[in-house]
């Protein structure tokens, strides 16, 4: 054991300190038995600092190594821990609005490899793992990274391991759909399409809410099945203005919004002194309406003596209206300061009509001396004779005929959030069609609705904690402006009213489309003068070069899409959804 032990500190001692150590320990038999080496080395102080430092060298080197090895764990945890994060936000980028599936999962591990490739700093075999739940994409990544001075101590491996999670994080969002209803919407886009345009759309508009809201409908949808739903602390609101020849949007509005009193082309009573019924007056009159109003809330329906012989009669409200005052103008860009109609924010005045609206109430509404009613196939009057018709007040006994076409397409919904998948799905299947088109009055209430400084700034401006909203306007149409001058309309009967158009000659489809199209394009640069994203879609083959090209201008940039069948159309609203939405790491 002696031996031994010499042997070790020779290893660390000169050479004259060693030949020293074995004289005196293996030469001399007289020393005492408890005359130990390290006792004589202990009391004898020559080469003990060498000894000193050959003992210190084992643990020394162990500490040095240790902090050696520790930068390269650090280094490697670290660009693991970025390589994770990369692979799960290609991975959460390529899944978009869908569903997990195979294809996310090897973009997700691509970008990984691509940040950290096996053996970088001398790690071993990598084990990577990606999964998704509720829209958050984890990964899991782990490796043994070998030791180099460490292994004195022992330790000839250390296990490294990394997490990371990445959400699909809306910021506040509010998203208008303004959404084409006219009667072409019940045919098909294409021949080869299985499904009419108004069925695609509502399959489209529900796979939409599905990537925003994350939340699953009964449709089928080509992105897969969403769960989770949105962070509680996001807002994401819906809102709707489905148009046709006007917009179902009265009912949503407080009641002093709208007029007590409104003129149509309607007819009065004249009675005998003894009150029974003597004749009509077809004229332009004011009518009361304010029986429409119960309090703070709306009625379906009041009484007017308008029927026959001059008893009452119900006139029933479906909610669409009628426009306030405009002007007559063949540019509307700038909007002219007279275009109450056109401007976005402008507040009623309950002392000002001209700032009002009115009910539209086909009810009350008779085209004085037509004897013939009309006759409406797939949306067009047959057998209308307007030669009849006449702007001149009359008075006769006479009943004319109320052969004004009207339509008024499904109610809007104010900005909300629809946290029940069943609710929205049922709002949605619930759109009719029929009825003109008339691109201008639904983008109009469209842009009401959602402006954060208009009619509803109190719910638009902030979200209730006084966060900023992201805004957008989806507008979707299935083709060109059709306007006829005996649509009764939101700005009345134009045949008529010509509220628009020359007072002193009858409006033509032309001269009426020139004028939607005008205002239309006005609205839209209105619109994205306010900061609000406009998307636009013309959907299948019903539209003109000329209309196309107004809807690219009326799009924010690269926000115009062409869907010319219903799997496209689909696929644009997916593309939108991803294009909205906005990937945030969680961690």
């Amino acid at each position: 054991m002696r031996f031994v032990i010499l042997l070790t500190l020779c290893r660390y001692a000169s050479a004259n300190a060693c030949q020293r150590m074995r004289e005196t320990d293996l030469t001399l038999p007289h020393r005492l038995p408890g005359d130990s080496v390290l006792t004589r080395l202990r009391q004898d102080t020559r080469a003990n600092t060498l000894a000193i430092m050959a003992a210190s060298l084992v643990p020394l080197a162990g500490m040095i190594g240790g902090g050696m090895d520790m930068s390269r764990i650090y280094l490697t945890k670290t660009r693991m821990q970025h390589a994770c994060d990369a692979g799960a936000l290609a991975g959460r980028k390529a899944m978009g609005g869908g569903a997990w599936n195979t294809a996310s999962d090897a973009v997700a591990k691509k970008f990984f490899d691509a940040n950290f490739k096996n053996g970088s700093y001398g790690s071993g075999q990598i084990q990577r793992g990606f999964t998704e739940n509720a829209g958050v994409v984890t990964g899991t990544i782990s490796t043994a990274l070998p030791t180099t001075l460490m292994r004195i101590l022992g330790t000839r491996t250390v296990s490294i391991a990394v997490t990371c999670n990445v959400d699909l994080r809306l910021p506040n969002t509010d998203i208008m759909f303004v959404l084409d209803t006219t009667g072409s919407m019940s045919g098909r886009a294409v021949i080869t399409d299985t499904d009419t345009k108004i069925e695609a759309l509502r399959k489209s508009v529900k796979c939409f809410y599905e990537a925003v809201a994350r939340l699953d409908t009964s449709e089928n949808c080509a992105t897969g099945t969403p769960s989770g739903g949105t962070s509680a602390q996001v807002q994401v609101r819906f809102g709707f203005v489905p148009y046709a020849t006007n917009v179902n949007v009265g009912k949503l509005l407080p009641t002093s919004f709208l007029a007590d009193s409104w003129s149509y082309q309607t007819r009065k009573a004249n009675y005998y002194s003894n009150g029974s019924f003597r004749n009509w007056t077809y004229d332009y009159l004011s009518q009361p309406v304010s029986g429409l109003k119960n309090g703070n809330s709306w009625r379906d329906s009041f009484s007017l003596p308008v029927g026959r012989y001059g008893n009452q009669a119900t006139i029933n409200w479906d909610g669409c209206i009628e426009e306030r005052e405009t002007v007559r103008a063949s540019n509307y860009t700038p909007i002219p300061a007279g275009a109450k109609d056109l401007d976005i924010d402008l507040v009623p005045n309950a002392g000002d009509d001209t700032t009002r609206w009115g009910p539209a109430l086909p009810d009350l509404v008779w085209t004085r001396r037509s004897t013939t009613p009309n006759t409406v196939r797939n949306g067009v009057v047959v057998g209308l004779s307007q030669s009849q018709w006449t702007t001149y007040a009359t008075t006769t006994s006479t009943d004319y005929q109320q052969s004004a076409l009207y339509d008024c397409p499904s109610q809007g919904t104010l900005m909300q959030q629809w946290p029940s998948a069943s609710a929205f799905e049922n709002y949605v299947d619930g759109l009719r069609v029929g009825g003109n088109t008339y691109h201008d009055i639904g983008l109009l209430w469209g842009a009401r609705f959602i402006s954060p400084t208009g009619i509803f700034a109190a719910s638009n401006a902030q979200t209730p904690t006084g966060g900023e909203i992201q805004r957008n306007i989806i507008f979707m149409t299935d083709g060109d402006t059709n306007a006829q001058n005996y649509d009764y309309a939101a700005y009345g009967l134009p045949w008529f009213d010509r509220r628009q158009t020359d007072p002193y000659r009858v409006p033509y489809s032309n001269d009426l489309n020139d004028q939607v199209n005008a205002r239309f394009s006005a609205l839209c640069s209105a619109i994205k003068n306010k900061n609000i994203t406009l998307w636009v879609i013309s959907f299948g083959d019903g539209s003109n070069s000329t209309t196309e090209q107004r809807l690219s201008d009326c799009a924010t940039p690269s926000r115009y899409f062409e869907a010319r069948d219903s799997a496209t159309l689909q696929k644009t609203f997916a593309q939108i959804a991803n294009q909205i939405s906005q990937l945030r790491l969680t961690q």
